[in-house]
Order: C-alpha cells, then sequence, then structure tokens
C-alpha cells in the first residue's frame, strides 16, 4: 500500500517524488523524458494511515545541495544505507539526505499538539484557572483581576 505523490523536484536532470513509503529518485538517461532508472532513495514513511495531507512533501534542494523533505503525524522507520537506524513512530519530522540517498537524516521532529495534551497539563489553562479564582478571607494570596474587579 502506498500513500499519495504529494512531493515532486526537478533537480539536475532528476525528479524525486515522496511516496510513502517511499522516496523516489528518477532519471531519464536516454533523453525521451521517460525515467529509465527509478531508485528508492529513503524507505520507512508513513507507519500508519492518518488524514489527508499528513503525507511526505515539500522537497526541495538546500544550500549544501541536499535534499530536504517532511512528514506529518503518520510516522518514520527508516534505516539509512550506512544502516543507522530513525524510528518516529506517530510524530511529524523534517528529513534530509544526499540526492542518492545517503547520509539520511532526522533534523527535526514532534509530536501533534493534541497528543501532547494528553500527556501534560495545559499550562496556559492552569494560569487562566488560577487567576479566575476568588479571593477568600484571610488568603494571603494576591487578590487575582475578578476579585479586584469587584471592588
Amino acid at each position: 500500500v502506498t500513500g499519495i505523490g504529494a512531493g515532486v523536484l526537478w533537480d539536475d536532470g532528476d525528479v524525486y517524488a515522496t511516496v510513502a513509503p517511499d522516496v523516489w529518485r528518477l532519471r531519464d538517461t536516454d533523453g525521451d523524458d521517460k525515467p529509465d532508472e527509478r531508485e528508492i532513495i529513503a524507505h520507512g514513511f508513513g507507519m500508519h494511515i492518518a488524514y489527508a495531507g499528513h503525507d511526505m512533501h515539500g522537497l526541495i534542494v538546500g544550500p549544501d545541495g541536499k535534499i530536504y523533505w517532511s512528514i506529518g503525524d503518520k510516522g518514520v522507520s527508516v534505516i539509512s544505507k550506512e544502516g543507522k537506524r530513525f524510528h518516529y513512530p506517530n510524530q511529524g519530522a523534517m528529513l534530509r539526505s544526499e540526492p542518492d540517498g545517503s547520509d539520511f537524516e532526522v533534523f527535526a521532529y514532534r509530536r501533534q499538539e493534541h497528543d501532547q495534551g494528553r500527556r501534560q497539563p495545559n499550562r496556559a489553562r492552569r494560569r487562566r484557572a488560577h487567576h479566575s479564582r476568588r479571593r477568600r478571607p484571610n488568603d494571603d494570596r494576591r487578590p487575582t483581576l475578578a476579585a479586584r474587579r469587584q471592588h
């Protein structure tokens, strides 16, 4: 099962395409405008089904000559050409590699905010709750904004 072709990049005669679970490099070697060589330069993206638009996309050549792309929270589980494992299930990531797929790396990753909310209390919500409390008699806390407005 594959995802949708959500990212396409032409660079120096090669076409790169992101179609989860793979990043492809296509090359026309005989000048007929049809790819004669097809190579998977990275494999292991989209570990589970998720919302549309969370596929790999955003292919671009960086100032260092590497190919950059991203994936939504469908996850990453890649073994690089050098044998290093990158495992970030249920997370989005920014990725890069050399045009031939070597030197692959995940240089940024993160879970969706709604996932983090289940694991950590929402600090902003806690602050709002604290500021909305009414002052009790003999309470040494500073009066809240709501209490000041009543006086």
